[in-house]
């Protein structure tokens, strides 16, 4: 808002200036205090979709969203955009669908609602052409999502499934103590050398701050340079690395879903 002009007087004027009457002299207006939207939908959220899809879901403070969908350990597709929380509602109106099947990256509306530390739910809606079509999806909040990583102890050997938008493959890769990855992406279309690195992030919360770089004479993404998130997530059946990171212009993505061997 800009400020209301003051306008500025001696005392009493000087020859062939007027005085300014005070009793009229315009003041600042008080300033508007910041909308309260409460708390908002960061964290890390797992559950399922409509069809019948693992869903996790990475929503960063800035309102960057990342979604993995996921059938028996395999992936199956990924939606990435910021999203807006207000009062227990979450909408995205640039999200982006990187489909490995068909191949495809369509506009995604994402409509949704929270509860803080409990639940976050919606719909998704596709916009282009004849893959228009709308899904579901409700998740949980995981409570790990607190906590601050200990790169060390993620450390390892993973191994799993991971897709570009030219299609599905398995990567095996190493997170050595510092937070460095190295590994191998292999497409139908070709094989990808893979680098890069996690950190934790500033806020210290499990969602870290990810880069992946791929290359490779016959990887599809061969130069291709990504930032993104991830995160290990640990249960009954051992610990899996999430991360989803993105080209700087969305053309394209990496998806990795992989178990700690």
């Amino acid at each position: 808002m800009a400020a209301a002009t003051v306008a500025a007087c001696g005392g009493g004027g000087s020859a062939g200036s007027p005085a300014v009457d005070k009793s009229t002299a315009s003041v600042p207006s008080a300033p508007v205090p910041p909308t309260d939207n409460g708390p908002s939908a960061e964290g890390i959220w797992q559950g399922s979709m409509s069809l019948g899809w693992d869903t996790t879901a990475f929503v960063l403070p800035t309102g960057q969203s990342y979604f993995i969908f996921s059938l028996k350990g395999v992936v199956q597709d990924m939606v990435a955009g910021y999203g807006t929380s207000r009062v227990g509602s979450f909408t995205s109106t640039d999200a982006l669908d990187f489909s490995p099947l068909p191949l495809r990256r369509t506009s995604v509306n994402i409509s949704g609602t929270y509860s803080v530390g409990q639940s976050f739910n919606g719909t998704m809606t596709k916009t282009a052409g004849e893959f228009s079509h709308t899904d579901t999806f409700a998740t949980t909040y995981q409570p790990l999502y607190a906590s601050t990583p200990v790169l060390s102890a993620l450390s390892g050997a993973y191994k799993g499934s991971a897709a570009l938008r030219s299609g599905t493959g398995a990567v095996t890769a190493s997170l050595d103590a510092g937070g460095l990855i190295s590994g191998t992406l292999t497409l139908p279309s070709g094989t990808c050398a893979v680098t890069g690195s996690v950190a934790v992030a500033g806020n210290g919360k499990a969602i870290l701050n990810a880069k992946v770089a791929l290359a490779g004479a016959s990887c599809p993404l061969d130069g291709g340079y990504t930032e993104g998130a991830a995160a290990v997530l640990t249960d009954a059946s051992g610990s899996t690395l999430y991360l989803a990171t993105l080209l700087q212009d969305k053309s394209d993505g990496v998806v990795v879903l992989a178990t700690k061997q």
